[in-house]
């Protein structure tokens, strides 16, 4: 067998003997994959990355294991770590690179580049985003300009900021500005921007301004509102649209910021509401003939959604009298607890209640009672089904759910609930009194609870194959939280949507929530990858899969260097070990085996859920769209 070279990247190079378990073209592909990532030798391919991370985990990760055998009985086990994290590590930045722009381009490059546990600084990719300008006009063709804009470089920002900021005042140049982090650049241009903002408003309110400042107050606005970024910025871009609107002539539109889409989008609801009122005055059934035709209703069946008062049905009725005011009520903490018993409970081992006849019948809902009827995990405690309507406040004010492991509760935030009382004009103690509007609710937070029911799925999964390794406060043990989890989720939920509506038709998408109405239309509309994508954004923190590998074996990799040398003095003087230096080993390999059975099995799992849920997505619509139109009656 032959010798294979393998160049410890921080350590300088080392020859390690010939592999006995793999043959030349493993040990061949093994070289491969570690030159790959040996920045002396720069190459950093993030295809043969892609290349590499995707076959050592074929086929249960048989190559990756043998590998990991390899050399940890040689003594390097570092070897099989650095090949890991780097090779994952440089899928993961051409990943973001290929799908982000603007700020949330900005946000993934910071996660990965500048947050802790840097393995792309390693290969000097990191921590400053100019040092990634190379690496990406040469391997993700194309993109150079963009990241170098989203990132906001001090070359991208534009001769206007340029001469502003360079300007005593700001006290900005070249070298002092690329010295800050992505973050503070974004930050820093906001203030900028408003002061602008002021400068200009003060300009437009000057009598006798010369012809053409029109022009340049329409031109600053649109760049001004660029910059206007941060929390609090909307004031500064209300002041924007005002001076654009006063400066222009009166039939120019705001500094919207609106796409073309967008626009006729809204030119297109502006035309609905004008049919809607031109129905006023004509009998019932012209105006069921003119809403089918406005809709696309027509063969909506009765009673599969709850119509809100003084809607549609109303104006059918009895033509178009205004209904009375309505004044939304909250609901009470009391209010919460009565609905929570009643939208879910365990009776006899089986989940009850208006939430399981809602989600039964379809495989995601199946799946869901499954896990809490059949209790696959019920040695972790964690499949016990607790459910908690609760009002969400600080970092949970805007979700719309949460599955919390610390007192193992599945929550539903009552904003949801009080949305579905707005939306059909009723208090919450009308809602607990009505059959049909608790059904109606259930239909409305049914996806939501998918979704947190699979989040605690994962916990309860992750317990149970020992993958709860990161230890929190009080206790608290769990795996790394990383994005696939959230992509299973919205996939889950999703794909549950798009069931319920392939089989009711258009008055079911008219009984959820936009947002979950959007998701499931794009998931049937694109699969996963393009929810995926999207929803990643909106969780600027999270790792991806390889994102979260690249990580987790980048921190250990002294704890792999500190093992092989407790391992190689236990082969050459095993009496000189100290009771402590045992225990280390002992415990310090543990934690490697559970890292490398954390990162195999969730990339196993996460490709058979993405599998999974697609094909269930086939199986509903062969031309993959949901049915605008309602099922027969039967």
């Amino acid at each position: 067998m032959k010798k294979i070279l393998l160049t410890f990247l921080l350590a300088g190079t080392l020859f390690v003997p010939a592999f006995a378990q793999l043959t030349d073209t493993e040990q061949a592909f093994i070289q491969k994959c570690y030159d790959n990532v040996d920045k002396a030798k720069k190459q950093l391919s993030p295809e043969t990355a892609k290349e590499c991370v995707t076959k050592l985990n074929d086929g249960n990760a048989s190559l990756l294991n043998k590998l990991r055998a390899e050399t940890s009985a040689s003594g390097n086990s570092a070897v099989a770590g650095d090949i890991v994290a780097y090779n994952n590590a440089l899928v993961d930045l051409k990943g973001i690179i290929a799908n982000y722009k603007g700020s949330d381009l900005a946000d993934a490059l910071t996660r990965v580049i500048e947050g802790e546990d840097c393995a792309l600084c390693d290969l000097g990719l990191g921590p400053k985003p100019e040092s990634i300008f190379a690496w990406t006009g040469e391997k993700a063709g194309g993109r150079l300009f963009e990241v170098k804009k989203s990132v906001k470089t001090w070359e991208a920002l534009g001769e206007i900021r340029i001469n502003s900021l360079s300007r005593p005042e700001h006290g900005f140049n070249k070298e002092k500005w690329n010295e800050q982090a992505i973050p503070l650049r974004y930050e820093k241009l906001s203030g900028w921007a408003k002061k602008e903002v002021d400068k200009l408003e003060a300009f437009a309110a000057m009598p006798g301004k010369a012809e053409g400042s029109a022009g340049y107050i329409s031109k600053m606005a649109r760049l001004l509102w660029e910059d206007l970024t941060m929390p609090g910025d909307e004031v500064y871009r209300e002041k924007l649209n005002k001076l654009v609107t006063g400066a222009a002539k009166p039939d120019a539109g705001a500094v919207s910021g609106k796409t073309d889409k967008e626009d006729k989008k809204s030119k297109e609801m502006a035309s609905s509401a004008e049919k809607a009122a031109s129905l006023k005055g004509q009998s019932t059934a012209s105006q069921q003939d003119a809403l089918n035709k406005y809709f696309d209703n027509a063969e909506a069946k009765k009673g599969l959604a709850v119509t809100p008062a003084g809607g549609a049905a109303a104006v059918l009725a009895g033509g178009a009298a205004a209904p009375k005011e309505f004044k939304p009520v909250k609901m009470t903490e009391a209010q919460a607890a009565a609905l929570s018993a009643k939208m879910a409970t365990v009776k006899d081992g089986k989940m009850t209640g208006y939430l399981a006849d809602e989600i039964k019948g379809t495989k995601a809902g199946n799946e869901v009672l499954d896990f809490y009827n059949k209790k696959p995990y019920d040695k972790t405690g964690y499949n016990t089904l607790n459910l908690k309507f609760e009002e969400g406040k600080g970092q949970t004010a805007n979700a719309l759910g949460w599955w919390s492991d610390s007192d193992r509760t599945t929550r539903v935030n009552t904003n949801l609930v009080d949305a579905y009382c707005v939306k059909n004009k009723i208090t919450p103690e009308q809602l607990l009194a009505s059959d049909a509007h608790m059904k109606g609710v259930a239909t409305y937070v049914a996806p939501n609870f998918v979704h947190e029911s699979t989040h605690q799925r994962q916990s309860a999964w992750a317990r149970a194959n020992g993958l709860d390794f990161v230890k929190y406060k009080g206790g608290i043990t769990g795996a790394p939280y990383i994005y696939p989890m959230e992509k299973e989720s919205f996939g889950m939920q999703s794909a549950f949507s798009a069931e319920k509506a392939s089989k009711l038709g258009p008055s079911y998408l008219a009984s959820i929530s936009p947002s979950h109405r959007a998701n499931a239309e794009q998931f049937m509309e694109d699969g996963l990858d393009t929810l995926s994508i999207e929803k990643h954004a909106l969780y600027p923190g999270v790792d991806s899969m390889e994102g979260g590998a690249a990580r987790e074996f980048k921190a250990a990799r002294d704890v792999s260097t500190y093992v092989d040398a407790l391992e190689q003095k236990k082969r050459t003087d095993p009496a000189g070990l100290t009771e402590k230096q045992v225990a280390d080993l002992r415990y310090y390999k543990g934690q490697m085996d559970t890292k490398y059975k954390w990162y195999t099995m969730n990339y196993q799992k996460s490709a058979a859920d993405e599998a999974k849920l697609l094909a269930w997505r086939d199986s509903l619509d062969d031309d993959g769209a949901i049915r605008t139109s309602a099922p027969p009656a039967l």
